[in-house]
């Protein structure tokens, strides 16, 4: 390695590389044309060899746990982004680490995490065909990164770059018309250095040696299209809205089948359970991993027991405000043939505390619906937005949203018997590709994007609803409980967390200065203050709060993961 190669795929894009970088293979490419082939991993090997049952567990495994990086992609092509190809790269390894070598005063962590020497670049060139815009998504040991290309350029004569000629005859491919611009990025592939051994952690270690310099391009082609207000639906085209049937601690079992009605109590009030889920994501992708642990479980079968009805409602969060999200619940509650006045419990994460609180606090005063809110529990929620919904950082929040969600699922993977992380992870991220989409288009307008515009801690629609809503709750008329945490990166690695989170992530992590929320404790996505900011000027709303404090476990995406976030729901939900 070390010098320059320019090759052509057979999908038109060109790879140039250069230093200690190289292609470790050509992807497979669908028989159409359409894009690589996305396949799981292979099952890692064993000392001897299994046996029948062995055989059948590991091709079980395989299936069950798809490659991540392949599976997100996945998630990414359902989100109407065209997979054209992926690139696997290598770069050359950390050097080991020789006795009283010299750390650096930079990284601490060795100087090899510094040398110029061992950065590879590879720049690749795609071929648009009109109306397209064109990004990449690299993953590289685990950490995950969006790219927009540095410049397009022209191509002469309409094609001679890359462009396919259009098939003729039966059983022809699906023709695709000739390149007229060329996008150009620039990717840096760089080894990360593994942390500072500790004891006890040489066999971790080892295996994230193996990983590191590995890296693969995801390259995807979007339709360019402006956005302006009130387009921006297109965004999230394909998300499916709607109740969410919960009747089962497994997740998987979980329906949305558009079958909008529920068991409905004659003798009294039916006790309602409503689950509102958060930005991206979905009601699986936001509470799922409740049903991988024995806490999260003995949650859900109380629920079960103590709610005649448990729901959560799937709706879009970019195109559309928390305001309109409300609406449509309002609507569905206002459609039942309440026999009495519902009474409705309700746990909210992210960004379903805005839908939740703008359902109770502005709504649901003088509208015909006559239900009541009992009490409700804020996990995580942007009560007082988040710095990572400025258009400024809008790039950050895709980069970090999918690193946080990917760490949440590795975590579940190793509980023994929970299979449902892979649809987790797929569901978490459903509406990413939404914001890549308006990356891609360089977006840039705060008000293109309702559902973003809403969490911004400087925009008006946090603001207002901070204030006092005409017939509102008071603090004394409902009861908020609410769930914080604060991240930080050096315990994460401190505590050997190196598995679920990369050494490459908590590295980036850690690096303050290019943290959007940096100065301020946060659980990677919200500030600790704004998850509790909920109208200071009427009076302290939260009555209880369960505070994970400066931790290295807790992140954004792995609240429901943990056993008190369970018990502490079990408790203040439990039914008087």
């Amino acid at each position: 390695m070390g010098h320059m190669a320019k090759i052509r795929r057979a999908s038109g894009v060109t790879v140039e590389t250069n230093g200690p970088v190289e292609i470790v293979k050509e992807g497979r490419v669908k028989s159409d044309g359409s894009g690589p082939i996305l396949t799981p991993p292979r099952p890692g090997r064993r000392r001897g060899r299994p046996g029948r049952a062995g055989r059948a567990r590991v091709a079980a495994r395989s299936q069950a746990i798809p490659n991540e990086a392949d599976l997100i992609a996945a998630a990414m092509v359902d989100q109407n982004l065209k997979l054209v190809d992926s690139v696997t790269l290598r770069t050359a390894p950390v050097p080991a680490k020789r006795p009283g070598r010299r750390r650096s005063r930079r990284s601490g962590v060795g100087s090899a995490a510094t040398d110029s020497t061992l950065i590879g670049v590879a720049d690749l060139g795609v071929p648009l065909e009109p109306g397209e815009k064109a990004v990449v998504l690299l993953e590289q040991d685990g950490v995950y990164s969006w790219h927009t290309p540095e410049a397009e350029q022209e191509v002469a004569g309409n094609g001679a770059a890359g462009g396919k000629r259009k098939s003729k005859g039966k059983g022809k491919r699906r023709g695709v018309t000739r390149a007229t611009r060329v996008a150009h990025f620039r990717l840096d592939i760089k080894p990360v250095a593994p942390p500072p051994s500790r004891p006890g952690g040489k066999r971790k270690l080892g295996f994230i040696r193996k990983m590191i310099g590995k890296a693969v391009a995801f390259i995807f082609t979007v339709v360019a299209k402006p956005l302006i207000k009130g387009v921006a639906k297109w965004l999230e085209r394909d998300v499916e809205e709607g109740l969410v049937h919960i009747t089962d601690t497994d997740p998987s079992a979980w329906t949305r089948d558009g079958d909008q009605s529920v068991p409905i109590r004659s003798d009294r009030a039916t006790r309602i359970l409503l689950m509102v889920h958060g930005t991206f994501s979905s009601t699986l992708g936001s509470f799922g991993s409740l049903g991988g642990t024995t806490e999260g479980k003995a949650f859900l079968k109380a629920t079960f027991r103590d709610y005649d009805v448990v729901v959560g409602w799937d709706h879009r969060t970019l195109s559309v405000s928390p305001l309109d999200n409300a609406k449509d619940i309002l609507k569905w509650f206002g459609a039942q043939p309440w026999p009495e006045p519902p009474v409705i419990d309700a746990v909210a994460y992210s960004r379903g505390g805005l839908v939740l609180r703008t359902l109770v606090e502005e709504l649901m005063p003088g509208s015909e619906f006559e239900g009541t809110l009992r009490r409700a529990v804020f996990v995580a929620c942007t009560n007082g937005g988040t710095e990572l919904a400025r258009p400024a950082n809008w790039n950050r929040f895709a980069d970090t949203y999918i690193n946080v969600a990917a760490a949440g699922v590795r975590a579940l993977s190793i509980i023994p018997g929970f299979t449902a992380g892979a649809n987790i992870l797929s569901e978490a991220i459903r509406g990413v590709g939404g914001l890549v989409k308006a990356l891609a288009n360089v977006i840039v307008d705060d008000n293109a994007i309702p559902g973003l515009a809403a969490m911004n801690p400087a925009g008006t629609f946090v603001k207002n609803l901070n204030t006092q809503q005409t017939g509102q709750p008071t603090p004394d008329e409902v009861w908020y409980g609410a769930i914080t945490s604060d991240f930080d990166p050096d315990k994460a690695a401190a505590a050997g967390r190196t598995m679920e989170i990369p050494p490459g992530l908590i590295l980036k992590l850690a690096d303050k200065g290019a943290d959007a929320l940096a100065g301020k404790p946060n659980d990677l996505v919200v500030h600790v203050e704004a998850m509790t900011q909920i109208d200071p000027g009427v009076g302290a709303y939260v009555r209880e709060k369960l505070d994970y404090g400066t931790n290295g476990t807790v992140h954004h995406c792995r609240y429901f993961h943990e056993p008190d976030t369970a018990d502490a729901l079990a408790r203040w939900l439990k039914s008087n």
